[in-house]
């Protein structure tokens, strides 16, 4: 009776209005009761003896049981995907692509075409307060012919010997002037901002480009300074705006030419030339890694490449979702890289619609919204920020709703056990709608990569927002993914499985003690999906691609009993002590963000001394709650300078490590606290969000010497 009485009334006050929440602020609490409620009190009493007796569920499915990857006999233990058929010689049959008239990326986007009949394709916002725009596929196509017959004409040959540069952020110019180089068969390569003018320089010469597609007139001028150091650039195209004379004549001064796209377009439309279409094996795009340390390295992709990885994820997700001429996908992740792109690859081949964020982050919440996108495809840093706003705001609501958003979080998470992802349950109605509106109210897919999730954040996810949450794990070496979650799994701590396109085994790593034998090693893919390595650098595809043709990821992994793979180390980071103690900081940064206090942490050592030190950034927040627990009225960033503070996440640190049972020589004997977080505006974080290693230890090298004076003078 109690609960009865006790779920009548959240439903009282949680049967609030609902709206679109700010961007400004990620709320899901009014902090005022609507009182013109109070007339449907009879209504909600009779919705809260719902709420105790039943939790609906509208999109059911079952645990997966089975074993989610299979191994192939031979000593190697290489795994395949159980939806992955064996010929009758016992090789794998990889999945290569899902349709036959879809083989390269001009013939998705003819198939899109035809799925749509001629439907909106790609979609921008002109002004924040605006609805989306629409170019309908064709519309992309005829535009993609003109800027391509136009590079024809001042005279850049199609074909495979042409790459053309797009140095921008994602506008719909940007899928345009790709899709113009694949209708002459010429080879796109993206640049942006934090690879860094030395590493632009160097992908202009290394890939002779000729033309490259901008979108400020501050990279167009940041190219032209250096430009007496890259003797192939002929042309600019600035993507929007006007050229002024100035601009013209510094650009000429250098031997080089600059249009406008719009002039682009002209000149293509009245100069129409013979197309020339790729075939499956022609490279699509070289995508320049960021890297961790020295010179970015160019990853030659084919059009097979990303039409196989499409397939093997659309594999995994066909089953839990349509993707129809009616699918959505925000685009805001950046198109220079993989990731993206085939997300947008999903979207075109099935007909679907690309709506282009506005570019400002503060305003992607605006746009997600005015888009009501099926798939948000994220990384941890932006899944993170929503997380932590809502729960800051669920802890400082009242008793009664805080106690009722963890009850109908308990809910979910119970069915979530029974393998049912709900999104239309009283508990959504009541308790989530406000933040599954925050992203649009009709999101079926989430995708979190570049980074696990913990799992109460995926928790979280799966339960607020009522849609599949996946995770996945890949290198541009094989595309994008090389595991993906399997259909109906809604286990945390893994990677997913080996998807249908490509096999995995994991090889020995001896001097660090994992062996495959131990279903523990080095993570290597094989299959369709892989790339035909690096342009123009025959050394480091040796490296990374052995002579069997496995790609060597240099991450270590583990196979779970029910078959997916988890990440669990990094081999190429690793370093000797002075004692000769191998140490893997990665592995043990992982265990130091654990504590509450610690929001990133970078390990270093040098192989002449015997003792690691650390540069920690706390997490804001906790630091902030814990100094006023101990009357510290300071900001955040003198607090990271206070002994009091330090102790204490020095405190909380041993005892993490001793919990996770890191080695003596494992834990940090010093730290550096600093207030500035490692980031890709910094230069500290590469584009993916991984650690750039040799830049934060070259901007803490005063730091990291000052620490080794404390403790091996």
């Amino acid at each position: 009776m109690f609960v009865f009485v006790l779920t009548s009334l959240f439903s009282v006050v949680w049967a609030l209005p609902v709206r679109p929440v700010s961007n400004d602020q990620l709320e899901i609490m009014d902090n005022e009761i609507d009182y013109q409620l109070l007339i449907y009190g009879a209504a909600t009493i009779a919705i809260g003896t719902v709420i105790y007796l039943v939790v609906k569920k509208t999109s059911p499915s079952s645990p997966k049981a089975i074993k989610q990857s299979v191994i192939l006999p031979g000593d190697e233990r290489i795994h395949i995907s159980p939806l992955t058929n064996i010929n009758e010689d016992g090789t794998p049959d990889l999945i290569e692509y899902t349709y036959e008239d879809a083989r390269t990326m001009y013939q998705a986007m003819i198939r899109g075409n035809e799925q749509s009949k001629n439907g909106p394709c790609l979609g921008w916002r002109p002004a924040p307060e605006e609805p989306f725009q629409w170019l309908t596929y064709q519309e992309v196509l005829d535009r993609a012919y003109a800027i391509g017959s136009a590079m024809v004409v001042k005279g850049f040959s199609p074909g495979q010997n042409t790459y053309i540069g797009i140095y921008a952020n994602n506008r719909p110019e940007w899928v345009i002037a790709e899709h113009s180089c694949i209708k002459f068969n010429m080879i796109t390569v993206p640049l942006y901002d934090t690879l860094g003018d030395d590493a632009c320089v160097h992908i202009i010469n290394q890939a002779n480009i000729p033309l490259i597609f901008l979108d400020t007139v501050d990279k167009l001028n940041k190219l032209l300074k250096r430009s007496d150091e890259m003797s192939t650039l002929k042309v600019f195209v600035l993507m929007v705006g006007e050229v002024s004379e100035e601009i013209k004549g510094a650009c000429s001064s250098k031997g080089i030419e600059v249009l406008t796209f719009e002039e682009m377009l002209k000149l293509g439309q009245e100069n129409k030339k013979e197309e020339q279409l790729p075939n499956p094996d022609d490279v699509f795009s070289v995508c320049y890694t960021s890297g961790t340390t020295g010179l970015p390295k160019g990853v030659i992709l084919t059009h097979s490449n990303l039409i196989a990885d499409i397939a093997g994820v659309y594999e995994y997700t066909k089953d839990c979702f349509s993707v129809d001429p009616s699918y959505s996908h925000i685009s805001y992740l950046p198109l220079a890289h993989m990731f993206e792109r085939a997300m947008h690859g999903l979207a075109y081949i099935h007909g679907g619609r690309v709506g282009i964020f506005q570019g400002n982050p503060k305003l992607l919440t605006d746009d997600i919204q005015a888009l009501k996108p099926a798939s948000f495809p994220s990384v941890p840093r932006v899944l993170n920020r929503i997380y932590d706003k809502v729960m800051g705001q669920v802890n400082s609501a009242s008793w009664l709703k805080k106690k009722m958003f963890y009850m109908a979080l308990n809910s979910k998470r119970k069915a979530l056990e029974r393998g049912e992802i709900c999104f239309d349950t009283i508990w959504d109605k009541l308790v989530f709608k406000k933040i599954q509106l925050m992203l649009g109210g009709q999101l079926r897919m989430m995708i979190a990569a570049a980074a696990p999730l913990s799992p109460e954040k995926m928790l979280f996810f799966r339960s607020a927002m009522g849609c599949w949450v996946f995770e996945g794990y890949g290198q541009t070496e094989c595309t994008a993914a090389c595991t993906f979650t399997y259909p109906g799994d809604v286990s945390f701590g893994h990677v997913g499985s080996v998807i249908p396109c490509c096999m995995i085994k994991l090889v020995d790593v001896p001097e660090m003690e994992y062996f495959a034998s131990d279903d523990k090693g080095e993570v290597c893919v094989k299959g369709p999906i892989l790339s035909k390595g690096y342009l123009k650098n025959e050394e480091k595809t040796k490296d990374t691609f052995d002579e069997n043709g496995w790609l060597h990821t240099g991450d270590i992994g583990e196979w779970l009993p029910t078959g997916q793979l988890k990440i669990v180390d990094r081999k190429k980071h690793i370093f000797k002590l002075s004692q000769g103690e191998y140490v893997a900081p990665e592995k043990i940064e992982n265990v130091y963000i654990k504590s509450l206090y610690v929001a990133q942490a970078f390990v270093f050592g040098y192989s002449l001394k015997s003792n690691l030190v650390g540069i920690v950034i706390p997490d804001e927040e906790e630091l902030m709650k814990y100094a006023k627990s101990k009357s510290l009225d300071m900001t955040f960033q003198e607090l990271c300078k206070h002994k009091t503070i330090y102790d204490k996440l020095f405190e909380d640190m041993v005892k993490v490590a001793k919990e996770c049972n890191l080695k003596g020589f494992e834990q940090v004997k010093k730290i550096h606290v600093s207030s500035e977080l490692f980031s890709v505006e910094n230069n500290l974080l590469t584009p993916t969000f991984k650690a750039r290693r040799k830049q934060i230890e070259n901007t803490y090298k005063t730091e990291i010497d000052a620490m080794y004076e404390q403790v091996e003078p």
